[in-house]
């Protein structure tokens, strides 16, 4: 278990930007960029991000299990949707459902994210935030 653990850190520390570019055939957004090369806040884990200006019952929080690598061997094992081409599940809920954005040409500063959910949830391919950054500026709370 340590191993693998061990073997996810590296990876996850260890972005290659590149190489998943070369594959899409696109270009990954700054801000995603950015995101991997703060190695604190890439390896946080275990949180839920509360949508603003949701009350009440309506209240929506979107799980957090942890960052996903940036390399190839993520973007290959990881869920492709023909429908909104090229693009990368930077974080997962840990219950089968994704975080994903679009790559394009050229580099876009930010995109929205995009939430896969393949838990049967409903929320298949909703646009969640406008960008990424608004994501992950969004209120945290402790997993519950």
């Amino acid at each position: 278990m340590r191993a693998t653990y061990e073997a996810y850190l590296h990876r996850l520390l260890n972005p290659q930007p590149d190489a998943v570019e070369r594959e899409l055939g696109k270009l990954l957004p700054e801000r995603l960029l950015q995101l991997y090369q703060d190695k604190s806040a890439i390896q946080s884990a275990g949180f839920q991000l509360e949508t603003p200006g949701k009350k009440g019952w309506w209240l929506k929080h979107w799980p957090v299990y942890c960052f996903e690598p940036l390399d190839t061997e993520a973007l290959n094992e990881l869920p492709y949707e023909e429908e909104l081409g090229p693009g990368f599940c930077f974080a997962t809920t840990g219950r089968g459902s994704w975080y994903w954005l679009a790559a394009s040409e050229p580099r876009a500063k930010d995109s929205p994210v995009i939430f896969l959910d393949y838990d049967e949830g409903g929320s298949h391919g909703k646009t969640i935030a406008g960008s990424l950054d608004e994501f992950l500026n969004w209120p945290r709370l402790p997993m519950s």
